[in-house]
């Protein structure tokens, strides 16, 4: 792993440790959970909501049974960097659990549930999320429509997800995605 992608898993923990404990608990997803549902306006009783919290509850099982090194139900940076390079790609891999992360927060994103974000969905997320300027947004969704249809689907979702987080710091067409996933 080089610089940059450790300073993008290490950003990737950081989100994960949504209370900043230092360590990634279960806590720490259902805080996850109810940002996105509450940027999206979703009632957290509705199926959509069961449905992420369903997904986040996949990814936590996958992170733990991957990363918990130490069997203690926290998963610090240093195991979760540790397993980064982790080849498995396995239904209880680090990758997985990743995957799974990311399918439910796309799944959240697409409030109208056919199967593709628009730019007024994502818009609607960075904007509640903060830090991002609608200028940077734009540039991420348009990176992110690599098929040019004017929608994400879960395909380039996932493989933005994955590319961004392995890509190195020479790689300046994904640099626009940091609106997005940092």
């Amino acid at each position: 792993m080089n610089d940059t992608q450790r300073e993008r898993f290490s950003r990737l923990f950081d989100h994960l440790d949504a209370d900043g404990s230092g360590a990634i608990e279960w806590q720490d997803f259902e805080i996850l959970a109810g940002q996105i549902l509450s940027r999206t306006e979703t009632e957290p009783t509705s199926p959509r909501a069961r449905a992420l919290h369903d997904a986040y509850r996949t990814g936590w099982e996958a992170l733990t049974s991957t990363a918990d090194l130490d069997g203690d139900g926290r998963v610090t940076r240093e195991e979760f960097l540790s397993r980064i390079d982790d080849p498995d790609e396995g239904p209880r891999s680090l990758r997985a659990a990743i995957h799974a992360v990311g399918e439910a927060e796309f799944q959240a994103i697409d409030t109208d549930g056919d199967g593709r974000a628009t730019l007024p969905e994502l818009l609607r997320v960075l904007d509640a999320k903060g830090g991002s300027s609608k200028q940077e947004a734009v540039a991420a969704f348009e990176a992110l429509d690599t098929d040019g249809d004017g929608s994400i689907s879960l395909d380039e979702y996932r493989t933005a997800w994955e590319v961004y987080y392995r890509a190195d710091d020479r790689d300046q067409a994904h640099r626009e995605l940091n609106a997005i996933f940092a």
